[in-house]
């Protein structure tokens, strides 16, 4: 209930502690009851378990690359996302050539809709590396939410017009990978 940050845990705790103590009634087939919710039980805490030693794996693995240090520096990113982000991307930056390119695959940067003399109508892009764009949206969301200075900039952003979120993103994908970018520039 802590993980939860429910109020008065460690009340409720005891409490509910305290009256399964008191309890002396007998119910019919309380012990097939329990012997069927304790195997499922078991299993799950297995499973929890076998997740955290994955995760820990992915998280080992992710740090051996070569620029785990630069995703891990980015606001939001955390070893699992960076790992995500990386098998999205085939883990070389250099064969996108910009940002912009890379916010174009993951379906960040609005594709033109011009026919004839119109032009400037854009549009949301039909054709998009799904997972990236997963990546890029749970980033934002952690970096908005924990990252002071991309709070910062998301409320003075939302408070001046109310835009497209993707375009949020989109700016801060930006800024990011050309960082990314120039830092493996050869030479």
């Amino acid at each position: 209930m802590k993980n939860r940050r429910v109020r008065g845990a460690e009340a409720i705790a005891d409490a509910a502690i305290t009256a399964a103590q008191a309890q002396h009634t007998a119910v019919t087939g309380e012990n097939t009851a329990a012997a069927v919710v304790n195997t499922p039980a078991r299993a799950v805490l297995a499973l929890n378990e076998e997740i955290a030693g994955i995760d820990a794996q992915i998280a080992a693995r992710f740090r051996e690359h070569r620029d785990a240090e630069v995703i891990l520096s980015m606001p939001g990113m955390g070893p699992l996302l960076g790992a995500e982000f990386i098998a999205c991307t085939g883990g070389d930056m250099g064969t996108f050539g910009s940002a912009g390119r890379l916010a174009g695959v993951a379906g960040l940067a609005p594709v033109p809709r011009d026919s004839g003399r119109v032009s400037g109508n854009m549009r949301r892009p039909h054709r998009y590396h799904r997972r990236l764009l997963r990546v890029c949206y749970l980033s934002a969301q952690i970096a908005v939410r924990f990252c002071p200075t991309s709070k910062t900039f998301s409320l003075r952003y939302w408070s001046w017009r109310n835009p497209d979120s993707g375009q949020l993103m989109g700016s801060q994908l930006n800024r990011d990978c050309h960082w990314l970018s120039w830092h493996n520039r050869p030479g």
